[in-house]
């Protein structure tokens, strides 16, 4: 299993903490554009070892992500840096994504020819401190079309931002009427 070591500068892991122990006092976490922290990345697949240089922030929308030892990141590489071929990516508990459940359904979609993003499972070590088995998964762009064997294009996805303002405002959805967990109802980003 190959192994990414990230090396965070004490002040910027504070950061990191504050803004997770804030996460879980409201109960979930806010995503701002300043919440990102420069580091580094030590990568390897047994055989070579490569660094990069990149900025992260914590990742999540609910508590899961967040709580234990194991927290999920968003990983931004800077410059024309790479770790694996990807410029984005998460890493995250095995649990927030169903365990097996998500490798095993992209990779019956790569079978399809259906463009899918890497996902794959990776030792993390953070600051020395040895984390454990985490999830790697490859934030769509232009990368993830490249390793699918595709021409650069658009990316589309279904938009969360009405079931996200529905769960903040607590409002209700009934049996027979769910708008906010349907992806009919969802704009398209």
């Amino acid at each position: 299993i190959p192994q990414i070591v990230l090396d965070i500068k004490f002040e910027h892991w504070e950061k990191i903490v504050a803004k997770r122990a804030k996460a879980i006092a409201n109960g979930g976490l806010v995503q701002e554009e300043d919440d990102f922290v420069p580091a580094t990345v030590r990568y390897s697949d047994g055989t070579t070892n490569s660094t990069a240089k990149t900025k992260l922030r914590l990742k999540g929308d609910q508590l899961d992500h967040l709580l234990g030892e194991k927290w999920s990141f968003r990983v931004k590489t800077r410059n024309k840096d790479h770790v694996w071929g990807m410029r984005r990516f998460s890493l995250q508990k095995a649990e927030t994504r169903d365990f097996q459940l998500t490798p095993m359904m992209l990779a019956l979609t790569e079978s399809l020819g259906i463009v899918s993003p890497r996902y794959f499972f990776a030792n993390l070590v953070i600051n020395g401190k040895k984390i454990g088995i985490m999830a790697v998964e490859e934030h769509p762009a232009k990368e993830l079309l490249e390793a699918s064997g595709r021409k650069e294009s658009v990316i589309i996805r279904f938009s969360e931002k009405y079931y996200w303002y529905a769960l903040s405002k607590n409002i209700a959805e009934t049996d027979d009427f769910k708008p906010f967990k349907d992806y009919r109802f969802a704009p398209i980003d």
